[in-house]
C-alpha cells in the first residue's frame, strides 16, 4: 500500500510540474488543482478542474469535494469489486439513485461519467447470491435503478459475472437491452415468489444475450418480452446465448415477437410446463442452434428452426402457422405424446421437415397429433422417424387431425421410418411415401402425386409399381406391372394385381418367348371374362394362356407352352 501511494504521489507531483498544477492535501488525500492563470485583462484563462482517486463510493461521499471536481472510484463498496467508475461533482438537486446521481454529504452531487454499456455494479449490485444456501444480497433496487437509467440513456444494461438475487424487475418500454458475460457465468436469480422475474415488454430493436434467467423455483415466468401495445409490429429483437431455468409455469413469454431471432437459446426442462410461449402474429421467427427441453407453444406466420433440439411443438391459433424444420432433432412432448400437436381448432399450414429426425418414445404416441387442422397437409423430405424405449402402437398421423379444405396429404420423400408406427392414411389425411423405407423395406403401396390439376382433385400418381390417373370418380386408369413366379411348360401361376377391367400384356422373359395381349372384365366377385386380342408365338410355336379361376375372390391364372422354365412379365392397364 505504501509503495502504491508513493507512486501515485510521485505521478501527481510530476503532472503538477509539467502542466503547471499545484497539489493540495485534503484529509490526507492528494488532489491535483490547476494553478490560477490570468490574462492581462485579469480573466481566468482556463477552467479549474480537480482530480481525485478514492477507494469507494462511501469515501467519495465523506470527502469535502468541490463543484467541478473530477473523481475516480476504485470500487463501489470496496476496491476491485467491479463497481469502479468516474464522476463529476456538480451543484444540483436531481433525484439520487445511488448510481448515475450520488448525493454527497456536503450537499453536492456526483454525476456518473460513462461511455458505453451501463454496468449494474455502478448502482451497487453485488451479484453474490448463493443458490445452494439461498443467501446473499438483494440486488433488486440497484438493478432497477440501473434499468431505469439505461432506458433513459437508450443504452444496454451490463451484468458482469455473478448471481444477482432479485425479487422482480421492470424493464418495460425499453429500447435498451440486457448483456451478460455468458449464460453459464451471469445469472439473474429469483429470491421471492413472483409472476415474472424480468419483464421487458413492449421493447423493440433490443438485444438480450449471454445471460441466464434463473427462476429458482419461485418465478412462474423467468422472462417476458411480449409486445402487447398493438397488433402486428415488426419488433426485430435479437436474443442470443440466453438460458432459462427453474420456472414453474412458462419459461419465456414472447407474445407478438414478430421478426425476432432466437440464437443459441437454452430453455431447460420443467415438468408439466411450457418452455417458450410465442403467440406471434406476423413476420418471420428464426430459431438457430437452440435447445427447448420443454415444449414450445406457438402461433405464427412463419417459424424456421435450424439445427435445433425440441421437445414438442404445440400449435395454437388460426394464423398461417407455417413451421419449417431444417436438420433439427425433434422429440415428442411427454404430456401430449406428440412431436407436433395441433390444439383444437388450430391450423397448421403445410409443415415442412427437411433432413431432420423425429423421435417418439411413448406408447400410443403420434408424430402429428391433436384435434387441429392441416392446411395442404405436410411434407417431410429425407426425414428419419423412429420410436424408442420399445414404444408400441404409434401413428404417423392421429385420426383426430383434420384437413382444411380438400383432403390433406402428408408426403414423405426419401425417408426412413423405424419402429411400431402405423404409416397408413386416415379418414382425414392421405399418407404418401416415395422411396421411403419402413422398417428396412420400401412400401410398395405408397403413393406419390406426379401432377395435380387446378381443381385440386384430379392428378396423376405413382404408387409402388403403379402409375395412373385419379379424378372425382376414383382411379380412372392405372398402369401397373410385375413378374410371375417361375413356371415350366403348362404349369400355372397367378397375376397378383387384378383390375376391375382393362388390358393385360404378358411376355416371357426368355429369348424367343411368346407374347400375348388380353382384355379382361370382372363380372362379379367370382366371375370374370378374358379374351385374347393378339398373340406373338414364341420358339416352337409356344404360346401363353390366361384363364379366370372359379374361386372367390377370382384369380387370373397364367400358363405357357414354352419348352423351358420361364417367368412372365406382365403389364396391366386398367381401372
Amino acid at each position: 500500500m505504501k509503495r502504491r501511494n508513493f507512486l501515485v504521489n510521485f505521478l501527481l507531483w510530476l503532472l503538477a510540474f509539467i502542466f503547471g498544477y499545484t497539489v493540495k492535501t485534503d484529509r490526507d488525500i492528494n488532489m491535483l488543482r490547476p494553478l490560477n492563470c490570468y490574462s492581462k485583462e485579469g480573466k481566468v484563462k482556463q477552467e479549474l478542474v480537480y482530480r481525485d482517486i478514492v477507494s469507494n463510493v462511501y469515501q467519495m461521499k465523506e470527502n469535502n469535494f468541490e463543484k467541478g471536481d473530477y473523481i475516480k472510484t476504485l470500487g463501489y463498496y470496496t476496491t476491485g469489486d467491479g463497481g469502479h467508475a468516474e464522476y463529476i461533482v456538480k451543484s444540483s438537486e436531481e433525484k439520487n439513485d445511488d448510481g448515475s446521481i450520488i448525493s454527497l454529504n456536503n450537499g453536492l452531487q456526483a454525476h456518473l461519467i460513462y461511455n458505453g454499456l451501463i454496468n449494474v455494479k455502478w448502482f451497487g449490485a453485488k451479484g453474490d447470491w448463493d443458490t445452494t444456501t439461498q443467501t446473499g444480497s438483494d440486488d433488486t433496487n440497484a438493478i432497477q435503478n440501473a434499468f431505469n437509467f439505461s432506458k433513459i440513456q437508450k443504452t444496454s444494461a451490463y451484468f458482469p459475472s455473478g448471481k444477482y438475487g432479485v425479487k422482480s424487475l421492470d424493464y418495460n418500454n425499453s429500447s435498451a437491452g440486457i448483456i451478460g458475460e455468458g449464460k453459464a457465468s451471469t445469472f439473474i436469480v429469483g429470491i421471492k415468489s413472483c409472476n415474472t422475474l424480468v419483464s421487458v415488454k413492449n421493447s423493440v430493436y433490443i438485444s438480450i444475450h449471454d445471460i441466464c434467467f434463473e427462476g429458482n423455483h419461485l418465478a412462474k415466468t423467468c422472462l417476458d418480452t411480449s409486445f402487447i401495445q398493438k397488433d402486428g409490429p415488426s419488433i426485430q429483437n435479437n436474443y442470443q446465448e440466453v438460458r432459462i431455468r427453474n420456472y414453474t409455469k412458462v419459461g419465456w413469454k414472447a407474445d407478438s415477437n414478430n421478426d425476432c431471432q432466437f440464437n443459441h437459446i437454452m430453455i431447460e426442462h420443467v415438468k408439466k410446463a411450457v418452455g417458450l410461449h410465442i403467440p406471434a402474429n406476423g413476420g418471420m421467427i428464426i430459431f438457430t442452434n437452440a435447445m427447448f427441453l420443454s415444449p414450445i407453444k406457438i402461433s405464427c406466420q412463419n417459424a424456421v428452426f435450424n439445427g435445433c433440439m425440441i421437445y414438442g411443438i404445440l400449435v395454437e391459433g388460426k394464423d398461417n402457422n407455417h413451421i419449417q424444420m431444417n436438420g433439427s432433432y425433434w422429440y415428442a412432448d411427454s404430456e401430449t405424446k406428440s412431436n407436433l400437436y395441433l390444439v383444437e381448432d388450430s391450423i397448421a399450414y403445410s409443415p415442412a421437415l427437411n433432413g431432420a429426425r423425429m423421435e417418439n418414445g411413448y406408447n400410443n404416441g403420434t408424430f402429428i397429433g391433436g384435434a387441429g387442422r392441416l392446411y395442404n397437409g405436410a411434407t417431410f423430405i429425407s426425414p428419419h422417424l423412429f420410436t424408442t424405449h420399445g414404444a408400441k402402437n404409434q401413428r404417423l398421423v392421429s385420426d383426430t387431425v383434420r384437413s382444411l379444405g380438400p383432403k390433406g396429404h402428408v408426403r414423405i420423400i426419401n425417408g426412413i421410418i423405424s419402429g411400431d408406427v402405423n404409416v397408413n392414411s386416415t379418414k382425414n389425411i392421405t399418407v404418401m411415401k416415395e422411396t421411403t423405407q419402413v422398417n428396412g423395406k420400401y412400401d410398395i403401396k405408397s403413393e406419390y402425386q406426379v401432377m395435380k390439376t387446378s381443381d385440386g382433385v384430379s392428378y396423376s400418381f405413382m404408387s409402388g409399381s403403379e402409375f395412373g390417373h385419379h379424378n372425382s370418380y376414383g382411379n380412372a386408369s392405372k398402369y401397373m406391372g410385375g413378374t410371375t413366379s417361375t413356371v415350366s411348360n403348362n404349369e400355372v401361376t397367378i397375376i397378383d394385381k387384378v383390375p376391375a377391367s382393362g388390358i393385360i400384356i404378358l411376355r416371357g422373359a426368355a429369348k424367343k418367348a411368346p407374347i400375348a395381349v388380353f382384355i379382361y372384365s370382372k363380372l362379379g366377385d367370382d366371375e370374370g371374362l378374358v379374351t385374347k386380342l393378339h398373340e406373338q408365338r414364341g420358339k416352337g410355336g409356344s404360346h401363353i394362356n390366361l384363364k379366370v379361376s372359379s374361386s372367390s375372390p377370382i384369380e387370373l391364372k397364367v400358363s405357357h407352352t414354352f419348352l423351358r422354365k420361364d417367368v412372365l412379365h406382365y403389364t396391366v392397364i386398367g381401372s
